[in-house]
């Protein structure tokens, strides 16, 4: 069974522990079709050693922006799927790209989480990319210890939109995941437009540290705010 990126907090890393880790066996580069916004998608499957002597298979999925040379990545353990355009495919369904200035931003979701990572990192040529993922994975192996370390901020929605945003009430179905209907870069800001439980939305507006400032809940057409 295919792996889920609605797991992105379990996919264990192994501990943090002495020790290097590296990989050991690296498979040609292959490329998918990107996600809007020119952002393009490479996945290198790879055997890596962790830190803690565990020996996990999986691939590095490495998205970069042509435009501006900059570029993000993050390892995914398990068995690759059959083509690169199978774990793009999954990225789009979970997670969002949305370009900035000499950067763009991932925003990835859970049930009551958005996970947000800031790509600034800079390459000369795409041919440099395997090479700097494989360099940068050797030096922070140790402290990835799960999904989330892949993130610069991980925002729990639950206390600030409350639980009624994330299930209908009198009714046991919850919000499976938070859909992203828009996202912008507003100067040094970004603004959300996030999807809720029965129709409601939420905007939220997060600072250049990537803490939420303001927030509205919208209700769905037809009810009114309290």
């Amino acid at each position: 069974m295919r792996n889920s990126w609605l797991v992105l907090a379990l996919i264990l890393l192994g501990p943090a522990s002495d020790g290097r880790a590296q990989i050991l066996k690296k498979s040609d580069v292959r490329h998918a079709t990107g996600p809007a916004g020119g952002i393009r998608v490479q996945t290198i499957p790879a055997t890596v050693q962790l830190a803690g002597g565990r020996t996990e298979e999986g691939r590095f999925l490495v998205l970069n922006d042509p435009s501006q040379k900059v570029y993000w990545w993050r390892f995914l353990a398990g068995a690759p799927p059959a083509t690169a355009d199978a774990d793009a495919a999954e990225f789009e369904r979970m997670c969002s790209v949305a370009p900035g200035k000499g950067q763009f931003a991932v925003f990835c979701a859970t049930n009551r989480s958005i996970l947000v990572a800031i790509a600034k990192k800079t390459y000369s040529d795409e041919s440099d990319l395997p090479r700097l993922v494989e360099a940068e994975f050797n030096q922070r192996a140790s402290h990835l210890d799960t999904g989330f370390d892949y993130f610069d901020k991980v925002l729990d929605l639950w206390p600030v939109l409350g639980p009624d945003f994330f299930s209908e009430p009198g009714r046991a179905d919850a919000l499976r995941r938070i859909p992203f209907h828009s996202i912008q870069q507003q100067g040094d800001s970004w603004e959300l437009l996030v999807g809720g439980a029965a129709g409601q939305s939420a905007q939220l507006k997060l600072s250049p540290a990537l803490n939420i400032t303001e927030w509205k809940v919208i209700p769905p057409p037809g009810r009114r705010q309290q």
